[in-house]
């Protein structure tokens, strides 16, 4: 979970798995949820088992 000045969270969301002793997301979600609004947002998707990664949205210094 991230949180910035206190107006957004960041929600991370998975089921998982052990294969050969690796950790496998199936699938792991993380969403951002603005408090403002009351609107949560999704920005990564991963499904390790069909090779997906997938960013709706990349936060590289924080939110402005």
């Amino acid at each position: 979970t991230y949180e910035d000045s206190g107006s957004t969270t960041i929600f991370t969301v998975g089921h998982y798995y052990s294969e050969e002793g690796d950790i496998i997301a199936d699938p792991e979600m993380q969403f951002l949820f603005d408090e403002s609004s009351g609107s949560f947002y999704p920005i990564y998707y991963r499904q390790d088992s069909l090779e997906i990664e997938h960013f709706s949205a990349k936060i590289d210094d924080g939110f402005k």
